[in-house]
């Protein structure tokens, strides 16, 4: 799972990702129909880092990097290929380490993972400037969406079309549907997908495309969809109507990065002489792994199919969502209709640490109350070292991270209860994020504990959560005691004019 600051970077990275990653261009027009699931659905995310991997002239998928033997000048005199290079292995490092086997599952719980829209685009891989790790990039994609079907007998028709790039498996309620760019046989979390074919990255010449090589590449090729691309389609995919259930159901869609050929890393383009791999310490020439758009449509004919929207459900509900991400007064209609899980949250000794749930309701909220009971676990944490917290609308208002997440954003934290939480317009609800604050003692027992959360209001069902923390065996020093490192430079023409 994704937890504390790591969770929290891979959330900041999403967020820009989303910001620049734009829709495709000259993408396909979108079928008729009624759209259940769209690129700008939300959608539960994972994201998993992983050393770069090669596919060696052996046939074997390596974590190595290819070191050229020839100096600079005689580099410059060869062909655009060269074979006068070392194989150095390296080690292999994923984040998070471990995938869930069974994350494609309806009932798995995916509560931490990452909840926004898509398109998400990779840079491509990043080159650390230290020996431990090399080439760490974008391995694997895993995306649920949720959708409601009240009569399969009657959602015959339903058509799924995904761009993207890597290869593809698509999961219905945990089972296989389809694949597209992958190996026959059994598909595992981190499979690498099929290579890319040399037409997308190498030019008849023999030299590695640049940007403007390939954009002559798409406009020569344009009226051939049997040509390859860099953008991959799995288009017009028909959902068989036997496998859907009545009531909630899960798609899961999983993208995998494909291995780099090793000439990937030895061929050159005229721009840089000495290759484009990490020989020269340059990237490849194109990201591999990418989620570009999707969506599920139903023919006009069909009927109970529907995405699943907290907006729908009646009463007082609550959210997971990560303290990482701004939650937005129009965050009632896109809120996930989803069981709530525990509020998890990871900590130390002396220090203080958060979570949160977000309320949501067709209707104002008046007379809110939280009460929390002490934690229980290796051993207790009083009640009175919670503190909850309730924010505020009062961030700027502007368009988010997300196109459809509109209006201002909860900023602020006050420790009592607005009197009544309005229906924001441009949501179709009333929204109230509530924040969780434990101090945990200096003297805390490491280990995990639970508390019971209840969330009341005037009129409305009481929602009932939990509280999971898990306690590190480590304290934090005392705050008097902390160091912080400026890391001045001094400047001596300054110093001189002085």
């Amino acid at each position: 799972m994704w937890t504390g600051a790591y969770f929290s970077a891979i959330n900041v990275i999403l967020a820009v990702c989303l910001v620049v990653g734009g829709q495709a261009a000259g993408a396909d027009p979108k079928p008729a129909g009624k759209v259940v699931l769209d690129t700008e659905s939300m959608w539960r995310m994972r994201l998993v880092w992983e050393t770069e991997e090669v596919l060696l002239k052996s046939g074997k998928v390596e974590h190595v990097v290819l070191k050229f033997r020839s100096s600079y000048s005689k580099l410059w005199k060869d062909g655009p290929t060269t074979e006068d290079f070392d194989v150095e292995r390296v080690p292999m490092v994923r984040e998070p380490a471990q995938t869930p086997v069974d994350w494609m599952k309806p009932d798995f719980d995916d509560s931490t993972w990452a909840y926004g829209q898509g398109p998400l685009l990779s840079g491509g891989t990043r080159r650390e400037r230290f020996d431990a790790v090399k080439g760490v990039g974008w391995k694997l994609l895993l995306l649920r969406g949720r959708f409601d079907v009240t009569d399969p007998r009657r959602a015959e028709g339903l058509t799924l079309s995904v761009e993207y790039k890597g290869g593809i498996v698509v999961y219905l309620n945990g089972e296989e549907l389809t694949r597209d760019h992958m190996p026959e046989g059994k598909i595992e979390a981190h499979t690498p997908a099929l290579p890319y074919e040399k037409e997308t990255w190498l030019r008849p010449d023999g030299y590695v495309m640049g940007r403007r090589d390939y954009a002559a590449y798409e406009k020569k090729h344009a009226s051939d969809p049997t040509r390859p691309r860099r953008i991959r389609k799995l288009a017009g995919f028909k959902i068989p109507a036997e496998k859907l259930r009545k009531g909630g159901n899960v798609l899961a869609v999983a993208i995998h990065r494909p291995p780099a050929p090793w000439r990937y890393y030895v061929t050159r383009n005229k721009a840089t002489p000495r290759g484009v791999g990490w020989g020269s310490g340059c990237v490849p020439p194109f990201p591999r792994l990418g989620f570009h758009s999707i969506e599920l449509t139903a023919p006009p004919e069909a009927a109970g199919v529907s995405p699943s929207a907290g907006g729908a459900a009646s009463g007082l509900k609550a959210w997971n969502y990560s303290i990482a991400r701004r939650v937005f007064t129009s965050f009632y209609k896109h809120a996930p209709a989803e069981q709530l899980r525990p509020i998890r949250i990871m900590g130390c000794r002396n220090g203080v640490f958060s979570g949160q749930v977000v309320l949501g309701c067709a209707n104002a909220i008046r007379g809110l109350k939280v009460q929390v009971s002490d934690l229980k676990g290796p051993g207790q944490v009083p009640a009175k070292a919670v503190d909850v917290r309730y924010a505020q609308p009062n961030g700027w208002v502007e368009q988010g991270w997300m196109s459809s997440l509109k209006g201002p954003w909860f900023d602020g934290l006050e420790e009592d209860a607005p009197a009544e939480v309005p229906v924001f317009k441009d949501g179709g609800g009333a929204v109230q994020p509530v924040w969780f604050k434990v101090t945990v003692p200096k003297d805390a027992k490491p280990g995990d504990y639970k508390a019971a959360v209840k969330i009341s209001a005037d009129g409305l069902e009481p929602v009932r959560a939990e509280i999971a923390l898990k306690v590190a065996d480590w304290a934090l020093p005392e705050p008097k005691d902390f160091i912080t490192d400026m890391d001045y430079f001094q400047s001596p023409d300054t110093v001189a004019m002085k």
